[in-house]
């Protein structure tokens, strides 16, 4: 064994040792009622906290609600590649999708606002059910004649030919 790698050998049984040393530390601490408060910010959100704070499927519902209330969403929808919902026992719920970080929404448009308006609108009012998560807004679609866009279809006759 060279020199170099019986050293590297020996830090590294050091560290373990010091990382073992430090985990019965915490340890005792904890079973004294000690704790520093490290290992609960390296876990997440205690117990009571996600009692809390609600569901994602209730965060959903709450987003939905206030993204349907909006002048001039005819309705939401998952988006062209079926990816904005939030599943839940029976069927997904379209047009919301909450992440870690962001809730994204996906609305159907009516055609009397400015689209980058009625994304505004929208987003602030999916804002305060958000959790404090970015909100995404994707206009997938837009309402013409109570037909949506990506539903009409244009019939070629064989007359015209």
């Amino acid at each position: 064994m060279s020199r170099a790698t019986a050293t590297d050998t020996g830090r590294a049984t050091a560290r373990v040792q010091h990382a073992a040393e430090r985990a019965d530390e915490r340890a005792e601490a904890h079973a004294r009622g000690e704790d520093r408060g490290e290992d609960k910010a390296r876990a997440g959100p205690a117990a009571g906290d996600r009692e809390s704070r609600p569901s994602d499927l209730d965060t959903a519902r709450r987003v939905a609600d206030a993204a349907r209330s909006v002048a001039g969403v005819a309705d939401l929808t998952a988006g062209p590649h079926g990816r904005i919902v939030t599943f839940r026992v029976g069927p997904p719920l379209p047009g919301v999708a909450v992440r870690a970080d962001a809730v994204e929404i996906g609305v159907v448009a009516r055609p009397d606002r400015p689209l980058p308006r009625l994304a505004a609108d929208v987003r602030a009012a999916a804002r305060p059910h958000a959790g404090g998560r970015r909100v995404d807004v994707l206009v997938a679609d837009v309402l013409v004649a109570d037909v949506r866009v990506e539903d009409a279809r244009v019939e070629h006759s064989e007359e015209g030919r």
